[in-house]
């Protein structure tokens, strides 16, 4: 009796072998007698994850899971307070650069032009009253009616006014000449350098206002009002049903007899619809039976087909479907 058990579970052992074998080649295809190829799938569709590009506190989540969703619509919009003060400021640094900016290359303005010339006369007429005292107390001096030590004093201060005199000049000169072409340079680099922040925060506040990139179904939200989130942080999943496809295998003798755009025919139980090859990967995908006699036998290679569903209302991501080509 006990080696009856035995003979029988090796049997059903066995079986269990064939069937798996026989599933296998089942899920890479197999052809009918008219032609007609036959390989099992599993459908597909468009899924993004929304995730944020600025940090901040969630002021409002605008959808909930389960919500059908339209192109470019709110998804959630975060605290701008912060955000508002940084653009003044932006604002305020930008507006101040482009009047140096501005300044710069008009130049001087005739009023101060004239203070200038008025300080140049004023400089001039004190030098030459102190190079008049100076060369009488010089003479004054090799008379012996004047100290050394007085002499010196008003040496000093004539070099001194002949100095300031030098400076009004120079000063009067740049006025009349304008600005010098590097400081125009470096005002209008302050001002693109300003400009760059006020951009930057204009982004950043429509960036805190969250849009979907696609229309479809939102199937997660993973944060909520009051949440700190940082750069990065994914916030929604969204599923485009109207866009499904299914993906399959075709055997290396197989994938040559079909070409992109043919129809086929996709089938989940008793749910049908038509289909269109999408696309065909010419890299070969993986080996799904390895060989077993290596003077005989090869690997067989298979290639990953696209098929787009052309009635997907009720064909779902992750169905195991056929498709007839």
């Amino acid at each position: 009796m006990k080696n009856q058990r035995n003979y029988l579970s090796v049997i059903f052992l066995l079986l269990g072998v064939f069937i798996l074998a026989g599933c296998s080649l089942n899920t890479v295809s197999a052809e009918t007698a008219t032609g007609e190829i036959i390989v099992e799938g599993t459908v597909e569709a468009k899924e993004i994850t929304v995730a944020s590009k600025v940090p901040g506190r969630i002021a409002e989540v605008l959808v909930e899971e389960g919500m059908k969703i339209k192109n470019e619509q709110i998804l959630l919009q975060l605290e701008t307070k912060e955000m508002e003060a940084k653009k003044k400021q932006a604002e305020g640094a930008l507006m101040g650069a482009q009047a140096i900016h501005q300044k710069a290359k008009n130049g001087a303005r005739p009023q101060e032009i004239e203070l200038a010339r008025a300080n140049v006369i004023m400089a001039e007429a004190k030098a030459k009253l102190l190079e008049d005292t100076y060369k009488r107390l010089k003479n004054l001096h090799e008379a012996g009616a004047y100290t050394t030590q007085e002499l010196q004093k008003t040496e000093t201060e004539f070099i001194a006014a002949k100095a300031q005199a030098k400076q009004a000049n120079e000063q009067l000169g740049m006025a009349l000449e304008g600005a010098r072409q590097e400081d125009i340079m470096a005002a209008q680099a302050n001002v693109l350098r300003a400009e760059g922040a006020f951009d930057e925060i204009n982004t950043a506040l429509d960036e805190a206002t969250i849009k979907t990139p696609l229309k479809g179904t939102v199937d997660s939200v993973m944060h909520y009002k009051g949440e700190l989130i940082g750069t990065g942080t994914p916030l929604f999943t969204i599923t485009d049903y109207s866009d499904v496809w299914a993906e399959v295998n075709l055997k290396d003798s197989e994938v040559n007899k079909i070409k992109i755009g043919d129809e086929v025919n996709v089938e989940f139980e008793d749910t049908k619809s038509l289909g269109k090859v999408l696309s065909i990967n010419r890299n070969p995908d993986f080996a799904i039976i390895k060989s077993t006699n290596d003077m005989t036998d090869r690997d067989i290679i298979t290639y990953l087909v696209k098929v787009k569903i052309l009635e997907p209302q009720n064909f779902f991501p992750g169905m195991r479907v056929k498709v007839a080509f």
